[in-house]
């Protein structure tokens, strides 16, 4: 198995321009945040509400809120989730904010039911599995983070654009293809 460091070295050697661009954005994108982390009492806080049409109610932990009021979340704010749909169904107007708020949601529902499948399965029926893995706190803090920021690169239009912006970095895009397929490509 490769570890992260070797994968971020081929990247960085392979992809030169689009790294390069990456890891300025992720900078300047976080920079604010970790301060206000480093400078606030996020730990000590309460788990934030948001009220959602389609989830019902969603609970964001305190450093979650200081990434959500982020500018490098708060920029989706108004790209719209759904391109232009709402010009034929006038309900689909939520935005790529809106949008991630549920995946956090979508993502904490999938792991307490893998939990309960888990304890299921090791507590019921003749072919007990007691070998499932246990979701920990960090697993879940991990993917509620990975749910939180899963968006953070789209552009106008979206998916739209993609084209566009690959036309830019055709040859980083084509490496960075390359280094995926390397490490994630199952044979």
């Amino acid at each position: 198995m490769s570890s992260t460091n070797e994968i971020r070295q081929e990247f960085e050697s392979n992809c030169g321009q689009l790294w390069q661009s990456i890891e300025k954005y992720a900078e300047d994108g976080l920079t604010l945040a970790l301060e206000r982390l480093e400078h606030s009492s996020a730990t000590a806080s309460f788990l934030k509400t948001f009220n959602d049409p389609v989830w019902g109610t969603i609970e964001l932990y305190p450093w979650e809120v200081v990434l959500l009021d982020s500018p490098l979340l708060q920029r989706l704010r108004g790209i719209r989730q759904l391109g232009l749909a709402h010009l034929v169904y006038q309900g689909a107007t939520h935005d790529r904010l809106q949008h991630t708020l549920g995946v956090v949601e979508a993502s904490e529902r999938m792991m307490r039911s893998l939990s309960r499948n888990r304890e299921h399965r090791a507590s019921f029926g003749k072919d007990r599995d007691t070998l499932i893995p246990e979701i920990t706190e960090h697993h879940k803090y991990v993917v509620r983070l990975a749910a939180l920021l899963h968006d953070i690169g789209h552009g106008p239009c979206s998916h739209a654009s993609e084209p566009i912006i690959s036309e830019g970095f055709d040859a980083d895009f084509s490496a960075a293809s390359e280094v995926l397929r390397k490490y994630y490509l199952v044979s």
